[in-house]
């Protein structure tokens, strides 16, 4: 009979570095096993692929508010410390066709945008350099027109972010690598397609068609390999540069390769605010199932960017400081 353990004390026996015996996975180390995956990964593989979309479908609307504001002597450095403050070097530069432009005429199929990171360094949370291209394609050409015009989000439409190597690599040499190209979970299943964004009613819709999310060492040993994928699309309400963006509802789930189990999470009731990447309000109760069972809470509502309070039902709590998200 597999035996339910707390997912809460597996990182904290894998933080002291303890050896413990094999409960349907393999046994800690003084170094983080293969397939060892913390929770600090299943809470930043869920938020972080729904945060990126999402900065990246609203990167308009920061404009928008920077021309407006521009025209009333709006400081230029405000400017970035709004749209930016987790990504000081990554502007809205990185866009092709800029952003202002008139229309995506010239680009594949005249729909696409391109965005570019050519090792831009975060200014939050962990100093992390983000490198890779990511490819925005639009339904229509009328509807990239209407996106790359920044007069506002379109009214209707959508868009697909695709990427095959997007990579945050921290301060201490580790890479994260975050892949749209289809690949198989742990069960067999093909996971892929990046992340659906639809526009319509003052609102968004997140469909993670799925991602690939892989972290290595500097040395090159594989830490987790994660397939990240909606079950039921985010309803998105809000922005994060008007100080409103909210999940109204919506689940992920998070394939554990290397351990073989699985985390899904509702991600309702998650706020952000202008000065943070990471939701600054809300909290989120994962159930894990596979190798692993139990679950576990993950409270936002900690007053520093990317700190989370994690706590499981047994009564134990840790604070996680999440790495850099776009």
């Amino acid at each position: 009979m597999r035996k339910t353990i707390s997912v809460v004390a597996l990182i904290l026996l894998s933080l002291l570095q303890t050896n413990c015996a094999k409960l349907g996975q393999d046994s800690l180390t003084g170094n983080l096993a293969q397939g060892q995956d913390s929770i600090s990964y299943i809470v930043e593989s869920s938020v972080a692929t729904v945060s990126s979309a999402l900065n990246d479908s609203e990167k308009v609307s920061s404009y928008a508010l920077f021309q407006k504001q521009k025209k009333s002597s709006f400081d230029f450095l405000n400017f970035l410390n709004l749209t930016n403050a987790n990504a000081a070097s990554c502007s809205l530069a990185r866009f092709s066709p800029a952003i202002g432009t008139l229309n995506c005429s010239g680009t594949v199929g005249n729909k696409t945008v391109k965005s570019v990171f050519s090792s831009c360094s975060t200014s939050s949370v962990n100093n992390a350099s983000l490198n890779g291209t990511v490819t925005l394609t639009f339904d229509t050409s009328g509807t990239c027109d209407n996106w790359i015009s920044a007069a506002a989000l379109p009214s209707n439409g959508y868009v697909i972010r695709t990427s095959p190597d997007f990579t945050s690599t921290n301060p201490n040499g580790s890479n994260v690598l975050t892949d749209s190209t289809p690949h198989s979970n742990y069960s067999g299943a093909t996971v892929g397609g990046g992340v659906k964004t639809s526009f319509g009613n003052g609102l968004q819709l997140i469909d993670v068609l799925g991602v690939t999310r892989s972290k290595t060492t500097s040395a090159g040993a594989t830490v987790f390999n994660h397939s990240v994928y909606t079950t039921t699309p985010l309803m998105i309400s809000g922005l994060k540069s008007t100080n409103n963006r909210q999940i109204i509802s919506g689940v992920v789930r998070v394939d554990h390769n290397l351990s073989s189990y699985s985390s899904t999470v509702s991600m309702a009731g998650l706020s952000w605010t202008t000065s943070c990447c990471y939701p600054t309000n809300g909290s989120l109760t994962f159930n894990v199932t596979g190798t692993l069972a139990g679950s576990l809470t993950a409270n936002f509502n900690t007053g520093v960017c990317g700190n989370v309070s994690i706590s499981d039902t047994k009564g134990n709590a840790i604070q996680l400081l999440l790495s850099s998200c776009e």
